[in-house]
């Protein structure tokens, strides 16, 4: 009766099942599984079926045949003969076979396409595993909101897809680029040409900001048009750049200290020897004149003006890194009281100054070139933030403990103007070099860098406050050494060294070795003076016993200074030998020690120094024959 229903041609499969046994199969499905009616007459069903899924045909058979169900349709993988898997899809319906219910089902192969949804998945997989381990965060957006994110973005943000799903991207911009962002993605979607890399700034939702670098790319997505966009965070590389940037500023600045400090060199040896005649003749000059008379006095102002030069060297190679700095006792309001008298004649009438200075101030270690320059660059900002409108400069000069520390004394420089004020923003870039808010022409920037160096070198500290368009207030601290004796006077000393030995000079200017001769013999001492090196050579080599003592310059052309003290070394052991140099890279009192060179004498050498140093050096001569 079966066979009288149902064509053997059919193209599916036919199997009447009853209590779990095959009772029929038509010859479609006999070929398609690879068993013959025999094979499988009576055989349970469930044989057929693969292990992975009898639990689900056993719970839809029971469901169907006690009436929970109508009908069923359900995808099974069986086995053929051959032990293939096939995908093959049952919809089973209960009928009555010989009194007795019993299942009737058609079979349609659908392996094809379940492969394909297989390899779909897993390529899926592969896809979402390849997309989970990427560094970059990955979101696609449609229509504004987030539909998919990568498990780096998830982790990044602490939040999974179901928490972000729905959201705007925009709610994870920063707010200065939210509107760049939206343009280029509602731009993007219209199918215009937009840059597809770009960096942006993301808000995590714990508030950290992060730079990043975002490539972003249309694409379908369910359909529907859609962006794809990796994210890298780039924040490190970027802060890395910023260093990186930050660092080849500073060895800039280096180099350029570097060519500053070459140039400086080559300016204090000129320099010097320049200050050199003005010092010697001012001093010559005192000598002969009645120190009550006006002629005297000019002479005097000469010969500080030269030491102040002097200073101004030491202070340019000081600051080139090329000198060390000597530190004595210094009086800082003596200091003072000189800078304001020097800065008073350039400045406007309409520029009060007020001073408080303290006179009994106790002293501070230091250099006083140094200090000098302190305040006379203070000073100066000071005129320049005043002018060209009218107002005042405070300066004051008071002792004070450190949080009432009686035994942390400091000497404190206030100096005060109510000129325009300093911005806000600029009050971190204050002391760094070549940093300048004056205009052209009024200042390098090197300043306040050079000023701060100078105070911590002295175990001090600056402070600085201002107010816009109220003016600038700066505190300087230096410490306390007490009480000392007063600084000697400028003047040379009453005294001078004498002698009568015969001393040979050499020093390739002509008017420095003039005029150190007639200083020379003023002390009365046998002079021989050559501009020339290797003449001075050629003179001690034919009577080495004819000096008693030499002094050379260091920076001359063919033999150099140390160069001739070797050799007049060599042809005699015990000559005493006196450098003077205004700068040299090549020469220091250590290394001049080396040599066997026993006096050094930096320039421009005023007349007590060289005569107590040639003094000192032929008595000790005497002392050791």
């Amino acid at each position: 009766m079966f066979n009288d229903l149902v064509s053997e041609n059919i193209p599916m499969g036919v199997i009447l099942t009853q209590d779990g046994r095959i009772l029929y199969l038509n010859d479609w499905g006999c070929r398609f599984i690879g068993y013959s009616m025999d094979d499988l007459k009576n055989s349970p069903f469930i044989n057929l079926i693969h292990p992975d899924d009898q639990d689900l045909l056993i719970q839809r058979y029971q469901n169907i045949m006690a009436g929970r169900e109508q009908s069923a349709d359900s995808c099974y993988r069986i086995f053929s003969k051959q032990g293939e898997t096939f995908w093959i899809r049952f919809r089973s319906k209960v009928v009555q076979h010989e009194g007795k219910p019993a299942l009737m089902s058609f079979m349609m192969d659908e392996t094809s396409g379940k492969r394909q949804e297989e390899s779909l998945k897993r390529s899926e997989e592969r896809y979402r595993e390849l997309v989970d381990n990427l560094a970059e965060m990955i979101v696609v957006i449609k229509g504004g909101e987030i539909c998919f994110v990568n498990k780096r973005l998830k982790e990044e943000v602490g939040m999974d897809l179901q928490g972000l799903g729905g959201m705007s991207f925009l709610e994870f911009i920063h707010p200065e680029d939210r509107d760049m962002v939206l343009d280029r993605y509602l731009r993007r979607i219209k199918g215009e040409q937009v840059p597809a890399c770009y960096d942006v700034r993301l808000i995590k939702p714990d508030g950290q900001e992060l730079t990043c670098e975002i490539r972003v790319s249309l694409i379908s997505w369910e359909g529907e048009p859609a962006t794809q966009t990796a994210i890298l965070d780039i924040s490190a590389r970027r802060q890395a750049e910023k260093e990186k940037l930050a660092l080849e500023k500073r060895l800039a600045r280096i180099e350029k200290m570097e060519s500053l400090g070459l140039l400086a060199g080559g300016i204090a040896h000129d320099f010097n020897n320049i200050l050199f005649p003005i010092i010697a003749i001012s001093e010559m000059l005192m000598e002969d004149l009645s120190p009550e008379s006006q002629e005297y006095g000019n002479a005097l102002e000469i010969y500080n003006a030269g030491l102040r030069g002097g200073d101004l060297v030491k202070q340019i190679l000081s600051f080139s890194r090329q000198q060390d700095d000597e530190k004595i006792p210094v009086q800082v309001q003596s200091v003072l009281h000189e800078v304001l008298k020097l800065i008073r004649s350039t400045l406007p009438s309409d520029i009060e100054v007020i001073q408080d200075i303290e006179d009994n101030c106790c002293a501070i270690l230091a250099n006083p070139g140094q200090i000098h320059q302190v305040a006379m660059n203070l000073l100066t900002n000071a005129y320049h933030a005043v002018e060209p409108s009218s107002g005042t400069i405070q300066v004051s000069l008071r002792e004070s403990a450190l949080n009432g520390n009686q035994s942390l004394r400091y000497a404190v420089l206030t100096i005060t103007d109510s000129g325009v004020g300093i911005r806000s923003e600029y009050m971190d870039k204050l002391y760094e070099p070549y940093f300048t808010t004056k205009e052209a022409g009024k200042g390098t920037g090197l300043g306040l860098a050079v000023v701060y160096g100078i105070i911590k070198d002295h175990g001090g500290d600056i402070r600085i406050r201002s107010e816009v368009n109220k003016g600038s207030t700066v505190d300087v601290f230096f410490p306390l050494i007490g009480d000392v004796a007063s600084t000697p006077s400028d003047l040379p000393e009453d005294y001078q060294a004498r002698g009568s030995e015969r001393i040979l000079l050499v020093d390739d200017e002509l008017p420095v070795a003039k005029l150190g001769h007639k200083m020379l013999e003023r002390l009365g001492y046998q002079v021989i003076s050559f501009t020339s090196s290797a003449e001075a050579l050629d003179a001690f080599q034919k009577d080495p016993q004819a000096f008693d003592l030499v002094i050379t310059d260091m920076n001359m052309p063919g033999i150099t200074g140390d160069q001739l003290a070797e050799t007049l070394i060599a042809l005699r052991p015990d000559i005493p030998i006196i450098m003077c140099t205004g700068f040299s890279e090549r020469i220091s009192p250590e290394t001049a020690k080396e040599i066997g060179i026993k006096g050094f004498l930096m320039k421009p050498v005023i007349k007590s120094s060289l005569s107590q140093e040639v003094r000192r050096l032929l008595d000790q001569a005497t002392r050791v024959s």
